[in-house]
């Protein structure tokens, strides 16, 4: 979880100094805020108006072996929903 002004980190690991000033949470942890839709969020960026009271969300996956799809699986407005994203050839 993070906020536009101070983006995301990406690393391999989550204990160093720098990653300290970011907050990683377990994905069971997490609550999506309403009107966090990225796009949205980016047109305020876009148009400069984004604040730190602007959530923003990534998701960090780490495995021993290489991943070459994920699938994800959520809930929305009691619906059950499922994405496939294939990271094959990226």
């Amino acid at each position: 979880m993070s906020y536009h002004p101070k983006g995301f980190i990406i690393s391999d690991h989550f204990n160093g100094e720098e990653e300290s000033e970011y907050t990683f949470k377990g994905l069971d942890s997490i609550t999506l805020k309403p009107k966090t839709d990225p796009q949205k969020q980016l047109d305020k960026v876009n148009a400069g108006t984004a604040t730190e009271d602007d959530t923003i969300y990534a998701l960090s996956l780490g495995h021993e072996h290489s991943i070459d799809r994920v699938i994800i699986k959520y809930h929305h407005l009691g619906m059950s929903h499922e994405l496939v994203v294939s990271i094959v050839g990226l």
